[in-house]
């Protein structure tokens, strides 16, 4: 509709997306044009590439991981994170071949330009995008050093066939392209059908790593475990309020014996956060607040404000947890179990905080008697 309305074949030639390309062009002297080989000079040396691709994948990621960043998304290894990384770095590896320089990419225009678009509606981009181009700006220079460790390791290997060359793309996360580029250039050959076929067992085994995640890490559903999975969504939300709305679960393992809660954040958490979050956790289990469960429509619990990061999962028909009646305290999308009031749990005690991965904190936490009282942060 957008390009109906621009009378215009191209939807990046629509407002949505002008503006960025326009901004790509000034920056890499480079015109978009209309042709889907080009060629520029680079180092006095002509170089063949298709222009136009290159800037629409630049446009369109970066515009994606823009917004996915402003939810609160970092780049990472795992789920969100890493859809934000796969954009970022494709995005990236297309700017490297227009002759900019990832190390310096100036992320900051495009992000400008993009909270110029979508200033009606995400009015707060124009704040924040210092801050994801910040975050952005060191996802490129770890880009930048893993390409080189990865361009390294290859000129290290005599025999390179697809499980070596998926070796480097994992360790390293030297794209294909790159590597049959500098594969070719040494006069051997690596098969895409293989290469493939490795990356699809990788991602299947990724898929059951991700379905556990989804199902919530129970170890069973003894009535210990299902007060640690009622704990969760206490430290969820408490969490939220002493961090921000940015905080979401990333995932959680659950026995008998302890919880373990992995969620977004960038920075360590401080001891007096911690103590605030146990506060917060530890009144509402005092409160002995219901924790109420009712089925609805999926798209109808999102837009009642209940949480759900899992959404590619779930059904047309959902459960939703509420943890108060009158006054809500928390409100998630989950398959349970759950206690029947939170005063069941007990006293609740943060024993670690640590860093995972990029942008993902986790924390382990246990759940003692009342007559527990000292804290162990």
């Amino acid at each position: 509709m957008a390009a109906v309305c621009a009378d215009t074949p191209d939807i990046f030639k629509t407002d949505l997306f002008l503006p960025i390309i326009k901004k790509i062009e000034r920056l890499s002297k480079l015109e978009y044009g209309d042709k889907t080989d080009d060629f520029y000079i680079n180092d006095g040396k002509q170089c063949w590439v298709d222009v136009r691709k290159s800037m629409r994948i630049i446009a369109d990621h970066l515009k994606a991981a823009t917004m996915i960043a402003d939810s609160g998304v970092f780049p990472s290894n795992k789920t969100q994170g890493y859809i934000l990384r796969r954009l970022l770095r494709r995005a990236l590896l297309s700017a490297r071949k227009l002759g900019l320089n990832m190390a310096d990419f100036p992320f900051e225009e495009i992000i400008g330009e993009i909270a110029v678009i979508y200033k009606d509606i995400c009015r707060e981009l124009v704040q924040n995008k210092g801050k994801i181009a910040e975050i952005f700006n060191k996802e490129a220079g770890r880009f930048e050093k893993a390409l080189n460790e990865g361009i390294k390791e290859l000129g290290k290997l005599e025999k390179i066939d697809a499980k070596t060359a998926f070796y480097v793309f994992e360790s390293f996360g030297l794209p294909y392209e790159v590597i049959e580029e500098i594969v070719n250039k040494r006069g051997l050959e690596v098969s895409k059908e293989d290469f493939d076929a490795e990356l699809k067992k990788h991602q299947e085994l990724s898929k059951g790593a991700t379905e556990h995640v989804f199902r919530g890490g129970l170890a069973d559903q003894s009535y210990e475990v299902t007060k640690y999975h009622t704990a969760t969504h206490l430290l969820h939300q408490a969490l939220r309020q002493v961090l921000g709305e940015h905080v979401r679960q990333e995932g959680s393992n659950i026995t008998a014996e302890r919880l373990r809660f992995d969620f977004s954040h960038g920075e360590k958490i401080t001891v007096e956060q911690m103590k605030e979050v146990e506060e917060i956790v530890n009144q509402k289990i005092k409160e002995n607040i219901p924790v109420l469960c009712e089925v609805a429509n999926k798209e109808e619990a999102l837009k009642s404000g209940a949480l759900g990061f899992f959404r590619a999962k779930y059904g047309d028909k959902v459960k939703v947890y509420t943890v108060g009646d009158h006054s809500v305290f928390s409100r998630e999308i989950c398959g349970g179990p759950h206690v029947n009031s939170t005063g069941e749990l007990g006293v609740f005690k943060i024993i670690k905080e640590e860093g995972v991965a990029r942008g993902i904190r986790r924390i382990k936490a246990v759940l003692k008697s009342p007559l527990f009282k000292d804290s162990l942060i």
